[in-house]
């Protein structure tokens, strides 16, 4: 969320009223006048992703070819992204009953999912939010509330079968997310 900045000058020319008696004082009225400036700037903190959630290593479970062959997937782990020193209030100055947040993750994509590196092949990695709504690489998610206690946002990763021969080994992902909350 792009911070607030409200930049105010207000410049204030009181004119007196002149008496009959003043009109002779016409030549000096200038000094009867004064100005006042004033600036000043409102600025809405922005939340910050805690230090577990910025930089994760998630460890998804093993998965045998003939797992993902025959059940397309694996199973699902869960994560959150957790949120901290949030100022969530609303238009009126008051605490915002539903914030919602906006969620993209960003990485190679392969059939609509994210890619995978390394020796394994045969699957892609699907990312979702806690309702089930798949991620796709460089596209927001749905808006979602967040719990205002714990201030955590629940996402879910799992392997799915691509078209590639399945091979053994081991593989990597490295993506990266940016939030929006309104």
């Amino acid at each position: 969320m792009v911070p607030l900045l409200l930049l105010v000058t207000t410049g204030l020319f009181v004119k007196p009223v002149m008496a009959v008696t003043d009109i002779k004082q016409d030549v000096k009225s200038h000094q009867r006048f004064g100005v006042v400036s004033l600036q000043g700037s409102i600025l809405e903190p922005t939340c910050t992703i805690s230090a577990g959630s910025r930089e994760q290593v998630i460890s998804l479970s093993t998965v045998s070819i003939p797992t993902l062959a025959v059940e397309g997937q694996g199973p699902i782990e869960h994560f959150s992204i957790r949120l901290t020193e949030c100022s969530l209030v609303d238009q009126k100055g008051t605490q915002a009953e539903r914030p919602r947040f906006i969620a993209t993750f960003e990485g190679p994509a392969q059939n609509g999912l994210f890619q995978l590196f390394g020796d394994a092949k045969g699957a892609s990695l699907a990312i979702a939010d806690r309702y089930g709504r798949l991620a796709t690489p460089g596209k927001p998610l749905p808006p979602v509330d967040i719990d205002t206690k714990s201030l955590s946002l629940l996402y879910q990763a799992r392997l799915v079968k691509n078209n590639d021969i399945p091979r053994a080994g081991n593989y990597q992902a490295t993506l990266r997310f940016k939030l929006e909350y309104y």
